[in-house]
């Protein structure tokens, strides 16, 4: 009976979290919700930087925003939007594409 409940609890969980081990572009996003995914993947995005090496030793910096690099998270939308969705709803429209 314990065990039952054990894996219905992650079975609930899982519905609305990532699973571990999930990366995105090398970002560990294991057993967050998908608010939690976007926020992280957008502080990394906001920290990305490029580091050219010059000649004598001179480095310079390029910087995410200065090649206008931006985080598209429409995976994690979607997967936000679904999970919003009581489970009999998900489990109706998979039939209907089938």
């Amino acid at each position: 009976m314990l065990l039952e409940c054990m894996y219905l609890a992650g079975a609930i969980y899982f519905t609305s979290h990532f699973l571990p081990n999930s990366s995105v572009n090398g970002i560990d996003v294991s057993f967050m919700n998908a608010d939690q995914a976007r926020a992280s993947m957008k502080a990394e995005y906001d920290r990305y930087r490029i580091e050219l090496k010059e000649q004598n030793d001179v480095s310079e910096y390029i910087r995410g925003e200065d090649i206008k690099r931006k985080l598209c998270s429409r995976w994690i939308l979607q997967r936000s939007r679904k999970q919003k969705r009581p489970i009999r709803q998900q489990k109706r429209k998979r039939n209907l594409n089938r």
